[in-house]
C-alpha cells in the first residue's frame, strides 16, 4: 500500500507532506486499559519521527522556524498517516505535537519527536482528573427508612411486666393488645457481626458496642450488640389471617420483617407470627440529593470536549436499548424489575446532617470518580457513535466478530498457547471508603487450586471517596469523614425518591441502600468477567456465568493491507487455534503495527470452556 506522512496547523487543511527519514523504525500500538474501565482501543505512536532536510524535502528547515519562533514553539502541529486503497487515500492515525516537545541536534541537523494520539477521547482523558464542584447540579430528596440489623423478643405482658425473660441489652419499645385480653411486649437490639483479625474480635465502626459471642477460634467471627440508634416509628407489629382464621403470610405490599411469634388460646388458636414493615416508619429525608445522571452530565458538560452528555441501557440513562436483554424496566443483567434505574448521590455532610441549616455548597468529583465507582459494578465506557459517553455492564460487550485470520493470504499463525496462571488473583474485593453492616463489608472472592499462583495478588476494586451503607452515615455521623459522597439506589414515587429497602446477599436482613452493599453487587453484578469458573464468593462456592479470558496466544502476524485499515481491535478474531480449542473466537490483547514492513502482530487471549 502507499502511505503518506501530512501536516497541518488547524486539523483541517492538509497541505504539506513531509518525509520522516526513519520510515523503517516506525511503529504503533492498539491497546485499551481495562483496569480504567475503558471499554475502548487507541492507536498510539511507539516511535519517534525523525526529521531532515534531504533532496526530496526540507522538513528541518520548516520545523526549525517555528522553534526559532517563541509563539510558535508550543503551537500545535498536526500529523496524520494515510494509506492508499483502490485510489483513495484513507487517515489511519492523527497525531499531535509541537516543536517544543522534541530533540534538537544543531549540528547534524536533526529533530525528532514522538507525537501524541488525537481521537475523540484525547479531550475527555485530558480533563477526567479535574475536579468539579457538582452540586450545581439541580437537587432532589430522597427518603431514607434508616434499617440496621436488628434482633427483638416478643412475650405476653403480665401484671405490669413481661412474662417472657428480656435481657438488659434490648430496649422494650412496645406494649400493644392485638386480641383481649392479650397484651404483648416487644423490645429489640441492634447486632453486628465482623471478621476477626488474627484471632482477635474486630469492634465495628461507631460507639456503643459489646461484645456478644466471641467466635473467633471457631468460625473467625465475632457477634456484637447495642441499643439501636433508630428510634421505632414502625407502630404495631401485625399479624395476618386466612379466611378460615389462621395464620398465613404477609400480603406483598412491603418488604415485611418478622419479629416474633405468639401462642394464642383462643382464635386465632396457635402459634400466630407477627410483623413490622420498614417503609411503614418515618423516612429520613434528605433534600440535598442530586441524580448521578445529571451529576454525569454536568462533568461530561465542563470538561468541553463537545460530547452530547452520557447514556447507559443499565442505568436507564437516556436509553439505546440496544442491549442484549434490554427491556424498559428491568436490568438487562439480573433479569428483575430494575434496581439501579434512579441512583442518586449527596455530599456527606448532607447526608450526615440532612436537617443542617448550612447546606454543603461545595462537593468536588471528577468523571475519573465516576468511572472509579462504575468499576465497582462491573461497568465499562466508550464514546459511542453519537458522541455520548456510554456506561455498560461486562455483559453488553459481548463477542461480535471482526475478522477471521483465514481470509489473509500471508498469515503466520503458531498453535502454541498459555494459560495464564500469574494473572489469576487469589482475592478480589470492593472496598467503600466507609462500612459497618456485615453486607455492606462484604466479603472477598476466594480464588483456589492450582490455576492460582500461591503468590497470587490480591485485587481490590477501590470505590474512592464514596459510601453506600446509609444507614451507617445516619447513626454514626461522626464515624464519616466531611469530604465525599453517597450513592443511593432508589425508586422515584412520582415526586422524590425511596431509597430501596432489600435484604442483603449475606445476612438476609433488611438494608437501606442494599441494593449497592457489596454483597448484593457482587451477587448481580460480579458472576461476569472473573477470573475462574468457579470460586467463594459472600462465603459460598459460586459457580459464575462469564469468565476474563486466561488462555494467551502471541506472535499472530498478518500483512497490512487494506483490509486491516478497517480492523476493530474491539471485536473477536476466528483463528485456527480458536478452531482447535472447541471452536472459540479470541478477543484482542494488543496489536503491533509495522508500518516500513507492512506487518501486523497480534497477541489474542481465549475463555475458559
Amino acid at each position: 500500500m502507499n502511505k503518506r506522512w501530512q501536516i497541518s496547523t488547524d486539523n483541517a487543511t492538509w497541505l504539506r507532506e513531509v518525509l520522516p527519514v526513519n520510515g523503517s523504525k516506525i511503529a504503533f500500538s492498539e491497546t485499551r486499559d481495562r483496569d480504567s474501565g475503558q471499554a475502548f482501543f487507541r492507536k498510539t505512536m511507539t516511535s519517534s519521527l525523525l526529521f531532515m532536510d534531504t533532496p526530496t524535502s526540507e522538513d528541518y528547515t520548516y520545523f526549525r522556524s517555528f522553534e526559532r519562533t517563541p509563539s510558535r514553539r508550543c503551537a500545535t502541529i498536526y500529523i496524520r498517516l494515510q494509506f492508499q486503497c483502490s485510489g483513495t487515500w484513507t487517515t489511519w492515525w492523527t497525531g499531535q505535537f509541537s516543536t517544543g516537545s522534541g530533540k534538537w541536534n544543531l549540528h547534524e541537523c536533526w529533530f525528532e519527536v514522538k507525537p501524541e494520539t488525537l481521537d475523540k477521547y484525547t479531550c475527555l482523558l485530558g480533563a477526567q482528573s479535574t475536579k468539579r464542584n457538582v452540586l450545581q447540579v439541580e437537587p432532589v430528596t430522597a427518603n431514607v427508612y434508616e434499617f440496621p440489623s436488628l434482633e427483638f423478643i416478643l412475650c405476653e405482658w403480665s401484671g405490669g411486666a413481661p412474662t417472657c425473660e428480656i435481657p438488659a441489652s434490648y430496649a422494650q419499645v412496645r406494649v400493644w393488645t392485638p386480641i383481649s385480653p392479650f397484651q404483648l411486649v416487644l423490645a429489640w437490639r441492634e447486632f453486628n457481626i465482623t471478621e476477626c483479625v488474627g484471632g482477635n474480635p474486630v469492634t465495628p465502626p461507631g460507639t456503643g458496642w459489646t461484645m456478644d459471642v466471641d467466635s473467633c477460634d471457631t468460625d473467625g467471627t465475632s457477634r456484637w450488640y447495642r441499643t439501636p440508634v433508630i428510634p421505632y416509628t414502625f407502630g404495631d407489629p401485625q399479624f395476618f389471617l386466612d379466611g378460615d382464621g389462621f395464620p398465613e403470610p404477609p400480603p406483598d405490599t412491603c418488604l415485611w420483617l418478622k419479629v416474633g411469634e405468639f401462642n394464642f388460646s383462643v382464635n386465632p388458636p396457635g402459634i400466630v407470627p407477627f410483623y413490622i414493615c420498614p417503609s411503614s416508619g418515618t423516612p429520613t429525608e434528605i433534600d440535598r440529593a442530586r441524580k448521578l445522571e445529571d451529576v454525569a452530565d454536568y462533568l461530561v458538560e465542563q470538561m468541553g470536549c463537545g460530547l452530547a452528555g452520557v447514556r447507559s441501557d443499565l442505568f436507564d440513562w437516556n436509553a439505546v436499548g440496544d442491549t442484549d436483554g434490554y427491556v424498559a424496566g428491568f436490568d438487562y443483567v439480573t433479569g428483575r424489575e430494575a434496581e439501579v434505574n434512579s441512583l442518586l448521590i449527596v455530599q456527606n455532610t448532607d447526608a450526615k446532617d440532612p436537617g443542617a441549616s448550612n447546606p454543603a455548597t461545595i462537593g468536588e468529583w471528577s468523571f475519573k470518580d465516576l468511572v472509579q465507582f462504575m468499576q465497582v459494578m462491573q461497568c465499562l465506557w466508550y464514546i459511542d457513535s453519537d458522541n455520548y459517553v456510554r456506561f455498560e455492564h461486562w455483559t453488553h460487550f459481548a463477542r461480535q466478530q471482526g475478522l477471521s485470520i483465514s481470509e489473509f493470504t500471508k498469515v503466520n499463525q503458531s498453535m502454541t498457547y498459555e494459560h495464564m496462571k500469574s494473572n489469576v488473583p487469589r482475592l478480589e474485593r470492593i472496598a467503600f471508603s466507609e462500612a459497618l453492616s456485615r453486607d455492606f463489608v462484604g466479603k472477598d472472592i476466594v480464588y483456589s487450586g492450582p490455576c492460582v499462583a500461591s503468590d497470587g495478588d490480591e485485587k481490590d476494586y477501590e470505590a474512592g471517596n464514596v459510601i453506600t451503607d446509609v444507614t451507617f452515615v445516619l447513626s454514626d455521623p461522626g464515624s464519616i469523614p466531611k469530604k465525599g459522597f453517597v450513592i443511593l439506589a432508589s425508586k422515584f414515587n412520582g415526586t422524590d425518591y425511596d431509597v430501596n429497602l432489600v435484604p442483603g446477599a449475606i445476612t438476609g436482613n433488611t438494608l437501606a441502600n442494599g441494593t449497592l452493599s457489596t454483597a448484593n453487587i457482587m451477587r448481580d453484578y460480579w458472576t461476569w468477567n472473573r477470573y475462574l469458573p468457579s470460586a467463594e464468593m459472600n462465603g459460598v462456592q459460586t459457580v459464575f456465568d462469564g469468565t476474563v479470558d486466561n488462555i494467551s496466544q502471541s506472535d499472530v502476524r498478518v500483512c497490512m493491507c487494506c483490509k486491516m485499515l478497517r480492523f476493530d481491535a474491539s471485536k473477536s478474531v476466528a483463528t485456527q487455534l480458536g478452531e482447535a480449542l472447541g471452536g472459540i473466537e479470541a478477543s484482542v490483547e494488543d496489536v503491533s503495527y509495522n508500518i516500513s514492513l507492512d506487518r501486523v502482530e497480534l497477541s489474542l487471549t481465549y475463555p475458559y470452556r
